[in-house]
């Protein structure tokens, strides 16, 4: 829960922990406040003020009365511990079991409650196959499907945990009506518990996003599956439809499955100004392209995911995405891999796009990688740098103004590989570039073929381009090597 209040005073953690047998003047875990009786609130040491947080451990605590609190303006936070928080895990006392269900109850409705936001954090449970009528609340008592939930209970900060039982579930498309606030956003996810870990996989006609700050999050790309299916159209923006209010949306470490069924629209279509896609795989689109985003301004960024098969033999012109809408927006695609998507990047927008950063990608046996096409007004600025365009028919065409460093090139047919003047650069010494995906068919790993081995003519002949890591996610070492990949040593 985040409450705006207002005190004087310096910012401290206290802590509220039920039956709690210390000194109860909430100073840390074994002392933690073991009622919410036993509250101190006022400013000073030791008592919770603005600035503030009140960190309160899995339990039952009856009453707050909020009208105690008093009517100034300022900010509180009173959280749920967290598992993931150092100012928990570091406090004398702390253990696992206090990260769960907190149940409170609030009171008060004067003038001084009007000025309160309050973010509730709760955990919600949904596992298909459990008998009809649950509320949520457990496994025990978990909604029966995506289409169960009850929208009206979800608030800012709650997480809805999908089971994937030991061998799998598979779920409904659903509407998600509820979202999150800034810093505390709403979050369904597959669950990790053991037991619950399994794939889930949602057959969707459309999955709709519709509010603010909502996170997707499969947890692990081949453990989250969302078949997309021909049920949607263009007008709906796609088969997962994140909706104009849907503002920073994110989806993360999830398999987007189509099944090239034709027609004009997209597999996932993003209107929300703000969005990321992170750790995901695209395999096939299920209309004409993989991704779409149509908001007028804001950014959309497109990282360590993974994008196979996007060339069919239909009439459909099918890309991974193809930006054409009325507004500028930054474009950032970073660390992802590309293995016969298709054209990966068509822009034809009527108006300039914003700011393109191209980095650190992989782009093998694809047409073009990225190309400004017929009726674009180009962008503000467009960068290129530490990326492998392999048996592409070309890289970045049709844009006089790139700027490109540490980029390595083969074009469809030849036999070289030139950087980005034009040079033929040999002894390049990568793993293995017949199997972009190494022997483990795994992305992202050491023997992905276009990592550099010992001897490499690519290691440290690069110059700074203001990135920290490589398509690994390892650190950059001295000066940038050529290409997507660092070297790390043997």
């Amino acid at each position: 829960m985040l409450i705006s209040l207002s005190w004087c005073g310096k910012a401290e953690d206290l802590f509220l922990r039920a039956n709690a047998t210390g000194t109860d003047n909430g100073a840390d875990w074994n002392n933690a406040w073991s009622s919410v009786t036993k509250i101190q609130w006022g400013s000073g040491t030791g008592k919770v003020g603005i600035g503030d947080t009140l960190w309160i451990a899995a339990g039952r605590y009856g009453q707050i009365d909020l009208t105690a609190v008093g009517t100034n303006v300022g900010q509180v936070s009173i959280r749920r511990a967290d598992g993931d928080q150092a100012a928990c895990t570091n406090t004398l006392g702390w253990q696992t079991s206090l990260d769960d269900r907190v149940l409170i109850e609030l009171l008060g409705d004067t003038l001084a409650t009007t000025s309160f936001q309050i973010q509730f954090g709760n955990t919600w449970y949904v596992s298909q196959g459990v008998a009809a009528g649950g509320n949520g609340t457990s496994w025990t008592k978990a909604w029966a499907d995506t289409t169960q939930i009850n929208w009206g209970l979800i608030q800012p900060g709650d997480v809805i945990n999908l089971s994937g039982g030991t061998s799998g579930k598979t779920y409904s498309s659903f509407a998600a009506t509820k979202g999150g606030i800034a810093g505390s956003p709403l979050t369904i996810r597959r669950s990790s518990e053991a037991g619950h870990d399994g794939v889930v996989t949602i057959n969707s006609a459309v999955i709709s996003i519709q509010r603010p700050y909502t996170i997707l999050d499969g947890g692990l790309r081949d453990k989250f599956v969302i078949n997309v299916v021909s049920a949607t159209n263009y007008a709906a923006r796609g088969s997962v439809n994140v909706h104009p209010a849907a503002d920073y949306f994110e989806l993360r470490n999830a398999s987007v499955v189509g099944d090239f069924s034709g027609g004009f629209g997209h597999s996932v279509g993003i209107a929300a100004p703000h969005a990321i896609v992170s750790r995901c795989k695209f395999v096939k689109s299920v209309f004409e392209d993989m991704l779409n985003f149509t908001s007028s301004g804001g950014s959309l960024t497109i990282e360590h995911s993974l994008f196979l098969t996007n060339i069919h033999t239909d009439e459909i012109h099918r890309d991974v995405m193809n930006p054409y809408v009325s507004g500028g927006y930054d474009l950032t695609i970073r660390g992802n891999i590309f293995v016969n998507a298709g054209d990966v990047f068509l822009i034809q927008n009527p108006t300039p796009l914003g700011n393109i950063r191209i980095a650190y990608n992989l782009f093998y046996d694809t047409a073009r990688a990225f190309a400004f096409g017929s009726g674009n007004q180009g962008a503000a600025s467009v960068t290129a740098h530490n990326n492998v365009f392999y048996n592409v028919t070309d890289s970045v065409q049709g844009y006089g103004g790139s700027i490109s460093v540490n980029n390595l090139k083969k074009l469809t047919g030849s036999a070289n590989v030139r950087q980005d003047d034009g040079s033929i650069i040999t002894n390049l010494l990568w793993l293995n570039v017949a199997n972009p995906l190494g022997v483990d068919g795994l992305p992202f790993t050491s023997d992905d073929g276009f990592n550099l081995t010992t001897g490499s003519s690519a290691i440290n002949t690069g110059v700074s381009a203001a990135e920290t890591q490589d398509i690994l996610l390892n650190p950059i070492v001295g000066n940038p090597d050529l290409g997507a990949y660092e070297f790390q040593g043997n």
